[in-house]
């Protein structure tokens, strides 16, 4: 795909999400000029974008969307939620065939009828006479299906069936960089035309002269193909109907009669502008006007103009050209019809430069767009300097070990700090290039939850908090599925109905809020509803009920924990399978995606008050801090925000419950985990010391017994690939300074493997 069609498709998405943001935010409040406005331009953006492709049915389907949204702008047509259903599912399409275009820079095959059927639609909502569908020619021959000659159509030099067109141009098209005239004149096959007056002219008090309120009829002998790609840009301007000829043909040579009609109506004007107060000897610009028109009428009409324009007497040159246009305006001139004058020939050279600022005009952008994949070069480079760093600290322990290596000893530590401090602002620079706010993914649930509301029947609001919450790419792109799992759950589970709200003295409007925010090192986001909460009973008799867990783990567990029984896999508190949820496996896969991502989620419902779900997740996963623990010969890394604190402990304080370890730590009893065994190191003499790393997995503490404590690192995780990929005990591996091999732990699975 080239560059400018990579483009065009890249900003297009944003479009489309900066239309549909504003098409949601428009139907709660649809007396929001600005959100209006807003809307029209974006759509009217793509539309002329579009235009510089060979996408017909793109290009059309959003013109008519523009016009319908033109007509609501000017209040001729209310806006409903019914027309934004409609303008979602020209949204919605234009996706889909942006797809295409990306995946085979070309529309399929069906997209003409779905643009012509959606372009339909669209137009039917338009309350203005003379706009509708186009109909189109059909495959039959046309002389089974032309109609007869219409009577405003003089006798033409013709044989057989042609096709009228009638060409509607929209009054704003000056100001959209269309040339209607140039159109009409350059149209293949051309045989005659017209310029249609309206049947009321504005009032001199009220004509803008850059406003366009004529039409134009022609007749063409080109086929419908050559029509179809001639009128492109204007597809929904144009009608189309086969005629079949009759009568006799003028005189050869004889001035077209559209011509003929616009020339004198032209000749007519710059009269009485001659005559108007304007025209005043001392108003050369005015009459150097009056003759550039007079040139380009006598070129349309294919007359010469003599004698050349006396630069001291332009008047009575002017006088004299007028008397020749004049004369042979009312007799035929023994010439064939004109071809397009000139002055379209000038035109056309500039016509590449018209469309390219009409499709693309300047937009203020503060972001760089910048290629994922430099992005994770660069990463790669912070990921090597990092290792280099960390291989400062053992040369200098090496070189302690060396006679008089004071003095070498400090210029190490020296280096070594200044490449941290160099290391370190490179992750931050990196860090910041690969920050995304929350936005990017929060504003999407706007048309979820308005589409699941009107399916299920609800009245439901969408508020966001903290959407300039940054967090990193890959966490944010991550995040959007398991949110969706949250919103639906929200809405088919959660909410209820308005009646029943209102039978609980509840707002009738139900509200879903999403609140991002940073804690510490971690981005927090939130998912809230004021529905009818989690039964806690009921979760329980569900979990018994599929064989989740037995009654012995039930007796033992707190509301709390029953609560997180939800994120069991196959357990769904819905007796009914419908194609939004009821099948256990949402929840599951929301905290396996999270679980994966490095994150924490836990639960909090209040029977009758709503249910609150928090996700907790690091703000990168490039790169972590780790806390280095020794366990017999192998080097461990435990991530540091997952570290409550480091103990040394008696181990005559170990007491046992169940055949579980427990100790007591400022009145919390923490069970303990000897990672020696669940390794299957060798045994060690019983130390009366022992060394507890307290770590908080899904909101519980349990503590870690190791051999030893080392310092924090910083490091780039790498997946576990080959035979390890199987051990889940393992989150991935890092490399150290000393080109040694850390092994990342999976916290979760290592307590669950404990614990079970």
């Amino acid at each position: 795909m080239n560059a400018l069609l990579a483009q065009f498709v890249a900003e297009s998405r944003d479009l489309i999400e900066a239309a549909s943001k504003a098409l949601l935010d428009l139907e709660q409040n649809a007396q929001d000029k600005e959100q209006i406005d807003q809307l029209f331009r974006a759509v009217h953006t793509i539309k002329g974008a579009a235009g510089l492709f060979e996408f017909t049915p793109l290009t059309k389907t959003v013109h008519a969307g523009e016009d319908l949204l033109d007509t609501i702008r000017a209040g001729d047509v209310p806006f409903t939620s019914d027309v934004a259903d409609v303008l979602l599912e020209m949204l919605d399409r234009c996706v889909d065939w942006l797809d295409q275009v990306e995946a085979q820079e070309a529309l399929n095959e069906d997209a003409a009828a779905i643009g012509d059927a959606l372009s339909q639609r669209l137009r039917a909502l338009i309350d203005a006479p003379g706009i509708g569908a186009i109909p189109e020619l059909s495959d039959a021959a046309p002389e089974d299906t032309a109609l007869p000659w219409p009577d405003d159509v003089p006798a033409l030099p013709v044989s057989g069936a042609v096709t009228l067109v009638t060409y509607t141009p929209s009054v704003n098209a000056f100001f959209s960089g269309d040339d209607p005239l140039r159109t009409v004149q350059s149209t293949p096959g051309l045989v005659w035309s017209r310029i249609v007056s309206p049947k009321e002219w504005p009032t001199s008090d009220d004509l803008d002269p850059f406003l366009l309120h004529i039409s134009f009829r022609l007749v063409s002998s080109a086929s419908q193909d050559e029509l179809d790609a001639h009128f492109a840009y204007v597809s929904d301007e144009v009608t189309y109907e086969a005629i079949v000829s009759a009568g006799d043909a003028p005189a050869e040579g004889a001035i077209d009669e559209g011509l003929r009609a616009m020339a004198e109506q032209l000749l007519v004007s710059q009269r009485s502008l001659l005559a108007s107060d304007q025209a005043s000897p001392a108003e050369d610009h005015c009459t150097a006007s009056v003759a550039v028109v007079l040139q380009r009428v006598a070129q349309a009409v294919s007359i010469e103009l003599s004698p050349e324009l006396d630069a001291d007497n332009p008047r009575a040159t002017i006088d004299q050209w007028m008397a020749i246009l004049g004369a042979a305006l009312r007799k035929p001139e023994p010439k064939a019809v004109a071809a397009p004058p000139a002055v379209v020939e000038e035109e056309q050279a500039d016509e590449p430069e018209t469309i390219k600022q009409t499709a693309s005009p300047a937009r203020a952008n503060s972001h760089l767009r910048v290629s994922s994949e430099r992005i994770d070069a660069l990463m790669n480079l912070a990921g090597e300097l990092i290792v280099a760093k960390n291989a400062m600290p053992f040369l200098a322990q090496r070189a302690e070990t060396m006679d008089e290596t004071g003095e070498l000893v400090r210029e190490i530590k020296a280096q070594h700090n200044t490449i941290n401090r160099i290391s370190e602002e490179l992750q931050s620079a990196i860090m910041q290039i690969r920050m995304v706010p929350m936005s990017t993914i929060l504003s999407r649930f706007n048309r979820l939850v308005r589409d699941m509301s009107r399916k299920l029947g609800k009245e439901i609001q969408y508020v966001v908090e903290g959407e300039d919450t940054e967090a990193d790419k890959a966490i944010v792109d991550e995040l959007a599925e398991p949110i969706v799992h949250l919103i639906r759950n929200s809405i088919d589970h959660g909410l209820e109905d308005p009646v029943t709200r209102e039978a609980s003295d509840k707002p009738r409007v139900g509200t879903i809020q999403v609140k991002a925010y940073q804690l510490e090192e971690s981005v927090v986001l939130e998912v809230l509803d004021d529905g009818k909460g989690i039964d806690v009973d009921g979760v329980i008799a569900k979990a018994l009920e599929r064989g989740l867990v037995d009654q012995d783990k039930v007796n033992n567990m707190t509301r709390t924990d029953a609560l997180q029984l939800v994120f069991l896999p196959g357990l769904s508190t819905k007796n009914e399978v419908s194609d939004l949820s009821g099948r256990g496996v949402g929840m599951d896969a929301v905290a396996s995606m999270v679980r994966r991502l490095g994150g924490s989620i836990s639960i909090f419902s209040e029977k009758g008050r709503g249910t609150k779900i928090t996700m907790k997740l690091p703000l990168s996963m490039a790169v972590q801090r780790l806390m280095m623990v020794e366990i017999g010969d192998g080097l461990y890394g435990v991530p540091i925000d997952r570290v409550v604190e480091s103990q040394k402990i008696k181990s005559s304080s170990i007491r046992r419950h169940r055949n579980a370890e427990m100790v007591v730590l400022r009145d919390r009893l923490i069970p303990l985990v000897r990672m020696r065994n669940l390794f299957a190191c060798p045994d060690v003499e019983d130390n009366d010391i022992l060394s507890v790393m307290v770590v908080d997995v899904d909101g519980r503490e349990s503590g870690l017994i190791v051999d030893k404590f080392h310092p924090g690192v910083d490091a780039i995780i790498k997946p576990m690939t080959g035979v390890l990929s199987s051990y889940q005990c393992y989150s991935g591996t890092a490399l150290l300074g000393d080109g040694s091999i850390l092994l990342a732990l999976n916290l979760r699975e290592i307590i669950e493997c404990q614990y079970h």
